[in-house]
């Protein structure tokens, strides 16, 4: 078995399809948005860090504090993408994947609620909902219990499930650019999920956050130049997400992607 490789130093370590094939499973998704799909997946290898060993410190870059934040604009759409809260598994610093259903421990526990206070403070929520993951439903729960959405509690999505752990060498391939294409697809599906004004918060995972950040930082590098080196500038190395962690998107009426605030 091998790990599946994110974010290869090059295009050929995971043995990437060509362009032209990956160009033609990202125009399958929805139009607009989407249709700027295969240059931002293509590119999202280079903009994301290639380092990303599951125990690193946590780097933020507020681009904004969450709790800075201005009202979500009458014409756009808000993504909280948050992480879950702390499990056993990551206390004792051993991954856990889709190999392990863990609970929130004690600490994780209370992290949930602590962010279910903190968005409570921010824009009403239209939308809370989670990956299937015991972990991030339960952590979602806290959301909800503090928020009362005035709209939906979502069904999980299978969408925002972690990447895949372990894959034989022979699919390494096809699991690296499904993993980018359901990351983009994720966010195409999520902002569907909201009227212009509103915001939504969903619940899901590290490494498959990081992949899904990733992608809307290479969609904002075409509309904001700057963006990148920015992005590089502030993860030279590679960065992690804290459990509980706070990232936003926001979606413009035209469909362009800014990120609000990673990590905070």
């Amino acid at each position: 078995h091998a790990l599946l490789c994110l974010f290869p130093a090059s295009s050929h370590q995971c043995g990437e399809t060509t362009e032209e094939k990956e160009s033609t499973a990202v125009m399958r998704l929805e139009p607009r948005i989407e249709r700027r799909a295969a240059a931002t997946l293509l590119a999202a290898a280079s903009v994301a860090p290639t380092h990303l060993a599951y125990a690193d410190a946590p780097a933020t870059l507020r681009i904004t504090r969450y709790s800075h934040l201005e009202t979500v604009p009458a014409t756009s759409k808000r993504l909280i993408l948050c992480r879950h809260g702390e499990t056993l598994f990551n206390k004792l610093h051993l991954p856990q994947g889709r190999l392990f259903d863990a609970a929130l421990d004690g600490a994780g526990q209370a992290q949930a609620e602590k962010l279910g206070a903190v968005l409570a403070q921010g824009p009403p929520l239209s939308v809370v909902g989670s990956s299937p993951r015991l972990r991030a439903m339960q952590t979602a729960d806290a959301i909800a219990r503090a928020r009362q959405p005035a709209r939906l509690r979502e069904a999980p999505r299978d969408d925002l499930d972690e990447v895949e752990d372990l894959v034989v060498p022979t699919e390494v391939r096809k699991a690296y650019v499904a993993t980018r294409l359901r990351a983009f697809g994720a966010l195409v599906q999520l902002q569907r999920a909201l009227r212009p004004g509103e915001a939504g918060a969903w619940v899901t995972h590290s490494r498959f956050l990081r992949v899904v950040l990733a992608a809307a930082a290479a969609e904002e590098a075409k509309a904001r130049p700057g963006f990148l080196d920015e992005w590089k500038r502030a993860f030279p190395a590679g960065f992690a997400i804290s459990n509980a962690g706070i990232s936003c998107v926001d979606v413009s009426e035209r469909g362009v992607f800014s990120l609000r605030c990673v990590n905070a």
